[in-house]
């Protein structure tokens, strides 16, 4: 999947003799409803430096992307999602803890709003599948759990579209191969014979993957990809 690139905000002082500003944010306040981080943390995990922008709590940002949800037209699931992926200030996407976090928010407004709407609910629990799959390294036991229960349940809401309303999207083809790959890496994690097998048969390579069953002594099954 690309990466977007970072953009670099540099600021530009008026006397070159005087240090650079700090980064630290302790005397930052939320940009979207100018408070400070007394009641909530203030978050930032995006592309923006400097001492004051783009923090923001959680909360607020929440509430931002709710309420940019109500302008959608209806036509393209980017728009409905980028408030909830993107910095609206600097135009990156949130990273690390802050992407998990600010997903998870993304997937309880979508339950919420569309509970009837299986496709809308695919989008929102694959941004926060790929949320988890991009710091899969730095993820506690209980976030990787999470994530595996994510794709679980993303899989579960795919085979009922299939049933519902074939043919499948192209890019739900994508979804669904991501979320097998997350539950391979989830696999190796856990090191037994049994979760590197259901590695080997989401493999692109079925005679590659053949080959290493064949080394694991265990029997290929049905619908080897």
């Amino acid at each position: 999947m690309a990466k977007l690139s970072n953009m670099s905000i540099q600021g530009l002082g008026v006397f070159s003799s005087l240090p650079p500003p700090s980064d630290d944010g302790k005397d930052a306040v939320c940009y979207l409803c100018l408070e400070g981080g007394e009641s909530e943390p203030l978050r930032r995990d995006c592309s923006c430096r400097g001492t004051d922008v783009g923090y923001a709590h959680l909360s607020c940002l929440t509430t931002f992307a709710s309420s940019k949800n109500k302008e959608w037209d209806g036509r393209d699931t980017n728009d409905f999602q980028n408030p909830w992926r993107l910095c609206s200030n600097c135009l990156q996407t949130y990273q690390n803890e802050l992407r998990i976090d600010i997903a998870t928010e993304f997937v309880s407004f979508v339950r919420r709003q569309y509970p009837r709407d299986t496709q809308m609910q695919v989008e929102a629990l694959y941004n926060k599948m790929m949320a988890f799959a991009l710091m899969f390294d730095r993820l506690q036991p209980v976030q990787k759990k999470e994530a595996g229960v994510t794709a679980n349940v993303l899989l579960l809401l795919i085979t009922r579209i299939k049933n519902d309303a074939p043919p499948l999207q192209t890019r739900y083809y994508q979804f669904e191969a991501n979320a097998y790959s997350l539950h391979g890496d989830i696999a190796l994690d856990e090191g037994t014979v049994e979760v590197q097998r259901w590695q080997l048969l989401t493999s692109r390579s079925n005679c590659s993957c053949m080959k290493q069953l064949a080394m694991l002594k265990m029997p290929p099954t049905q619908g080897t990809i």
